[in-house]
């Protein structure tokens, strides 16, 4: 009866593992409870040897003692992150086959897109109820005679730099293909389950008009990079605020002038982003309420920043050789300070907001 017992549990534990490697669960630091003036970000350490596991997890920061607590810990590749409105979750995505080599193929290895819940220590891969809802809302036009050319694929979820509604709700990109060679754009948000999906505005692009880095400001408008929107001057960028309502765009910016993209604060009254005219970078924040720009006096911001909660601060990842560490700069430029010291390429900041 014993020997019996034993079998049927191994057999049951092989089954759990087996479920588990399928399902790709994320490894996570379940002690790390408070995330109050943190910042969390991707570092990605190259392979020192060969055949070492390319290695990239999600760590947390502490902007005032600086110290440095690693939240996931598995063979997974983390990337574009963005804490929720109340600092208990971060989205993010993350690719899931164990393989190596598929790590270097993104067909065989797609972004999946992933929510963690530090209250309930709890993970939630949003792509299979995701997909349904995409199949539905596909049926839906279709029956309304838009020219859909439609064969489901996961890579039409633009999961790239997910943006939160409010403290239930989600936004993405939805690129949905008709035609020959053509895709519609939409904003689409849902709830955190990847269900109840709303397809806002009426946002058309061709495949060569890339949008990167949207942003919600309110219900009826969004801020978001564009390349490419003149097909006839590749070099075109802009930063834009889209207005669903109306489906019109407010650029930010002239023609000849070169961006970066966006950072929308916390309150989602500010708009910081990097203009490039003549080689000579200025750093830009853009009041959303009075329309009006300020320069500031920052020097080149390269890479990845954030604006603090409060909008007195900068988050920004310097470049020195090869490696990438997080400073801290005063928005008056004054009061620069290092907050990582331990190399690697870091990406992905994001600030948790105040008092959550």
């Amino acid at each position: 009866m014993k020997l019996i017992t034993f079998i049927f549990i191994s057999i049951f534990a092989i089954i759990c593992v087996n479920i588990q490697s399928r399902l790709g669960v994320g490894i996570y630091n379940v002690n790390i409870k408070a995330t109050e003036n943190k910042i969390a970000f991707t570092h990605y350490y190259t392979p020192q040897v060969i055949g070492e596991k390319i290695k990239q997890d999600i760590y947390l920061v502490d902007v005032i003692s600086g110290n440095k607590y690693q939240l996931t810990d598995d063979p997974y590749e983390y990337a574009n992150l963005n804490w929720s409105r109340d600092g208990n979750k971060l989205v993010f995505t993350s690719k899931r086959n164990k393989e190596q080599e598929a790590f270097l193929d993104s067909r065989k290895n797609p972004d999946y897109l992933c929510i963690y819940d530090f209250r309930k220590n709890t993970e939630k891969l949003l792509q299979n109820n995701l997909e349904k809802e995409v199949k539905n809302i596909a049926k839906i036009w279709e029956a309304k005679g838009k020219e859909i050319n439609f064969k489901f694929n996961a890579k039409y979820i633009d999961s790239s730099n997910p943006f939160w509604i409010d403290y239930n709700r989600i936004g993405v990109i939805l690129m949905l293909p008709y035609g020959l060679g053509s895709a519609y754009g939409r904003i689409c948000t849902f709830d955190t389950l990847g269900q109840n999906l709303t397809i806002h505005g009426d946002l058309f692009t061709h495949p060569e008009n890339r949008i990167f880095n949207p942003q919600w400001i309110s219900d009826d408008s969004v801020v978001m990079y564009l390349t490419d929107l003149d097909l006839l001057n590749s070099n075109k960028q802009y930063i834009a605020i889209y207005y669903f309502n109306e489906n019109r765009y407010e650029y930010l910016n002239d023609d000849n002038v070169k961006v970066g993209a966006p950072v929308l604060s916390t309150d989602r009254k500010k708009i910081l982003y990097t203009e490039y005219k003549d080689n000579i970078a200025s750093n830009i924040l853009y009041d959303v309420i009075n329309k009006k720009k300020k320069i500031l006096n920052l020097g080149e911001l390269s890479g990845d920043k954030i604006l603090s909660p409060d909008n007195s601060q900068i988050a920004f990842i310097k470049k020195q050789g090869d490696e990438r560490d997080i400073f801290i700069i005063n928005i008056d430029g004054s009061n620069l300070r290092r907050l990582t010291f331990d190399g690697g390429v870091k990406s992905s900041l994001t600030w948790s907001p105040k008092n959550n």
